[in-house]
């Protein structure tokens, strides 16, 4: 039975939680989170490790150790990720069962830690031995791996600390993906912007945003939770990526319709990855939001064989979800439009 926190621990999250959305450096903030996190759970080394985009391979570049060794992080993104006794547990979850803490000793023997590589190598390197992580995934996108490490001759991490970190991650997840929208969105003048006020009304949006709502109101775009795939908005002016970003907790929000790549200009991006023309049509089809029965309904198949479809097709570009898929094709954007920071 999970361990219920306290209202002296409920209060100390509410901190952790506000530090993570009102610092707007992502530095700054993990810096000042991992510090604030210490003091509460007690750990020896804090590690964020940013996914590249659409797969769960780590972006070194972003990469950020607390109190640890930058050697053993580098050693860690280049190749011991993989050898991690949950690695294949972690990716074979679905999305709904992210943003949650979980212990390496809930799912792997510690007395056997020292026959593998990862134990017998990676930890003997980099001094630790006891861990607490879990995988960030906001509104369908894989953000980041975040874990929490001691030494051999410390306690293991208890039920109350898992529970603390269930209660943070969701919003850790959101807070970075914020800092990933006003850092890295590419806003052009194809993107779509809507403003939405403390009320629920719509304070802004460009020409974009009309014409795709083609006077729908601003409540049918489709929203969606931390871990949930990603969204997709199709109107009579063709199909949009929706993302939102929470200017202020609580408050405004900034919705963007990111235009998906209409079906010639698909194919053209899809053309490296050995696809069949079915399974070209089988993923543009996904990339215009529609579900394995709409799919099997237009190609005049069954349902299953839409799945099959979807396997070779996860297979050949080396995602595992529909929502790495269409985070790896719209990764495949042209990065000459101009940024905004918002």
């Amino acid at each position: 039975m999970p361990a219920c926190l306290s209202s002296k621990d409920y209060r100390f999250l509410l901190k952790v939680i506000e530090i993570a959305h009102f610092i707007p450096d992502r530095l700054e903030m993990l810096t000042s989170v991992f510090e604030k996190i210490e003091k509460w759970v007690g750990f020896s080394t804090g590690v964020f490790i940013a996914s590249c985009l659409g797969t769960r391979m780590p972006d070194i570049g972003k990469a950020f150790a607390y109190r640890g060794s930058p050697e053993a992080l580098r050693l860690y993104c280049s190749y011991y990720w993989r050898t991690h006794p949950q690695a294949r547990l972690l990716q074979e979850l679905p999305l709904s069962c992210h943003n949650r803490s979980l212990r390496l000793s809930d799912t792997f023997p510690m007395s056997r830690l020292g026959d593998t590589e990862y134990g017998r190598d990676f930890q003997t390197k980099a001094s630790i031995f006891y861990e607490l992580g879990g995988i960030l995934v906001c509104e369908g996108d894989l953000i980041a791996t975040v874990r929490l490490a001691r030494q051999r001759c410390e306690r293991n991490f208890t039920s109350r600390h898992v529970a603390f970190m269930d209660h943070f991650l969701p919003h850790l997840s959101q807070a970075l993906y914020n800092i990933e929208l006003r850092e890295g969105a590419t806003v052009s003048e194809e993107v779509g912007m809507v403003l939405i006020g403390l009320k629920g009304h719509v304070e802004l949006q460009n020409d974009v945003a009309k014409r795709a709502l083609n006077g729908r109101p601003a409540i049918s775009i489709p929203d969606s939770g931390p871990t949930s795939n990603p969204p997709i908005l199709r109107t009579e002016t063709g199909s949009y990526r929706v993302r939102t970003r929470l200017i202020c907790p609580g408050r405004k929000r900034l919705i963007l319709l990111e235009p998906l790549p209409s079906r010639g200009h698909l194919r053209t991006k899809l053309d490296g990855f050995g696809l069949t023309l079915r399974q070209e049509e089988v993923a543009s089809m996904v990339m215009s939001g529609l579900g394995n029965r709409e799919i099997a309904e237009k190609l005049f198949v069954t349902e299953q064989t839409v799945k099959d479809h979807l396997r070779d097709v996860f297979k050949k570009m080396q995602v595992h979800r529909r929502s790495e898929l269409v985070a790896k094709i719209l990764g495949l954007r042209d990065q000459s439009d101009t940024n905004l920071h918002v």
